[in-house]
């Protein structure tokens, strides 16, 4: 994956101080620095095999792994992903973490959030239904998404995540997520999303 913001080395984990941040499909995923001269790395272990890329800034190192990251996430989704036009939701199956980010074609993939499932789902939702809004989500014939059809997407969703106990109506605890968050995210009324949990909106 070539960018000009990052390149290839010749360091070994000898040369580097790091910490993994992730494993995805057996490669395991790391920041750190270079020891003698303090430069902006990501790491990538997979068994005994090391790729190490340098950044020319912290934020491009982080960029970097992100990018290899998502790579991988695209490859191998994980369980209970969602695809939602550009909208992709991943999860790994050993750390438990989801994530989602924006895939738009030749455009750098944009990691967007990083968290519990139902936190994720409803990250994947407001930036679902604003592309909608906007007019750039396309469904799979690669015709503008009607927002009914979005709507009813994010309700089913929703829905599934109230049947397996991730909504809660008072003070969320993890890995649930309370209905005063999925309110301000979602741009609508606790009466309007208790209809949609009930399948009385949004089916």
């Amino acid at each position: 994956m070539e960018n000009p913001e990052w390149w290839p080395t010749d360091y070994t984990l000898d040369d580097v101080d790091w910490q993994p941040v992730e494993q995805w499909s057996g490669t395991v995923y790391g920041l750190g620095t270079v020891k003698e001269d303090g430069g902006h790395v990501a790491v990538f272990l997979a068994g005994e095999h090391v790729d190490i890329l340098i950044g020319a800034y912290k934020d491009r190192a982080t960029a970097c792994l992100n990018a290899f990251l998502i790579d991988s996430m695209m490859t191998e989704p994980g369980p209970d992903a969602l695809i939602w036009g550009s909208v992709h939701l991943c999860t790994n199956p050993e750390s438990g973490r989801a994530y989602v980010f924006l895939n738009r074609g030749d455009e750098e993939h944009l990691l967007k959030g990083r968290g519990t499932y139902a936190e994720m789902v409803i990250e994947a939702a407001r930036l679902f239904l604003i592309g909608v809004e906007e007019g750039w989500e396309c469904d799979n014939d690669g015709e503008l998404e009607p927002h009914e059809s979005a709507e009813r997407k994010v309700g089913e969703a929703l829905r599934k995540l109230r049947a397996a106990g991730l909504i809660c109506t008072g003070r969320a605890t993890e890995p649930a997520v309370g209905m005063a968050k999925i309110v301000k995210a979602l741009k609508i009324s606790r009466t309007h999303l208790d209809k949609i949990l009930a399948g009385n909106a949004w089916t």
